[in-house]
């Protein structure tokens, strides 16, 4: 009844404010998003595989242990440190505060979900970054060079937010949740199961309608012939050059492609968005005989938080916890505290 009301009031809204509402940041909301998509793919593993009756989160535990692929190092990082500066590669300072809140305990939750779930013998890091193109974490020290005069002002912010929820964490039933993020959703997320097959309460189709707003919402691409064989050649078994015609496009009740057929194969709709590196699994396509138009909806895999959402949400005056709920539903906002 709640995301029913919220929806109702987002329409109302869009219908009063289109014109002129906007992302924050152009540049922001194309930060990470395709590295974001690439850890989601193997955290999406990491729930195929894992006991989750064992998904625990160590209280004691403060730090992560991250392999920076730029320095061929493993660093380890402070959770608080690592929330701050995670955030500041998501969004700018003036993204609203609560909505700054929720993301921060996305982040956090979402990397705890991955330290505690993998356990591999030969693991020697929780996960992977590339501070040197502010690829999900880079240092304080990054920061400061490239903000420069304003470094102070702009890492307060951040700073003073993290350590308002800094031990906080997303569970449901007393587990510690995976909490995909992503910039902006077609209208409505994806539920995890359509995408992925599994069924996690949680990620569920959600109305998210402010979306559609964006700038950059809707986008085109136009792929040839020639480099759609090229692409398809190597990650599809036996495929027929000379028969790349796309049909049989099965999509959810919101738009998104689950799967399609190019010739004789039939391939699921993430993996076509993935090959192709399209900024969304919501597309339409119109096929003529030397190319391939693509229009897409929204910007990211669609499933958990829509980063613009949360922003819209937070100017509406929802707090944190209610942003929170609203994207994952049924959960729980627990403090993690030694």
């Amino acid at each position: 009844m709640k995301k029913f009301l919220i929806s109702i009031i987002f329409i109302a809204l869009i219908i009063a404010t289109t014109p002129t509402i906007s992302l924050l940041n152009e540049n922001t909301s194309n930060k990470n998003s395709e590295n974001i998509n690439k850890t989601f793919e193997k955290v999406s593993k990491l729930v195929t595989i894992s006991d989750t009756s064992k998904n625990t989160v160590n209280p004691k535990d403060d730090f992560f242990n991250i392999y920076d692929k730029s320095t061929d190092k493993v660093l380890k990082v402070s959770k608080e440190e690592f929330c701050c500066n995670a955030l500041i590669t998501q969004v700018e300072e003036d993204y609203p505060i609560e909505a700054m809140k929720a993301l921060a305990i996305t982040i956090n939750t979402y990397y705890s979900y991955i330290k505690a779930n993998d356990k591999s013998d030969s693991k020697q890091y929780d996960f992977e970054c590339n501070s040197k193109v502010w690829d999900i974490y880079v240092s304080t020290e990054q920061i400061k060079e490239k903000l420069g005069d304003t470094f102070n002002d702009t890492y307060n912010i951040f700073k003073k937010t993290v350590k308002q929820i800094k031990n906080k964490l997303i569970y449901y039933n007393n587990k510690v949740c995976i909490t995909p993020f992503f910039e902006i959703s077609s209208g409505t997320t994806n539920s995890y199961k359509e995408i992925y097959g599994k069924d996690i309460p949680y990620l569920t189709n959600t109305p998210s309608p402010f979306d559609k707003t964006a700038n950059n919402y809707k986008t085109t691409t136009v792929i040839t012939k020639e480099e759609l064989d090229s692409i398809f050649s190597n990650t599809i078994k036996n495929y027929n050059k000379n028969n790349h015609q796309i049909s049989e496009i099965k999509k959810n009740n919101y738009g998104t492609v689950l799967s399609l057929k190019i010739g004789d194969n039939i391939i699921n709709g993430i993996d076509f968005y993935n090959s192709l590196k399209l900024r969304s699994n919501c597309f339409d396509i119109k096929q003529d005989d030397d190319k391939c138009t693509i229009t897409t909806y929204g910007y990211g895999e669609n499933i958990g938080l829509s980063k613009y959402g949360a922003s819209q949400l937070a100017k509406q005056g929802y707090s944190y916890e209610e942003i929170i709920k609203y994207y994952f539903c049924d959960t729980d906002i627990i403090s993690n505290t030694k």
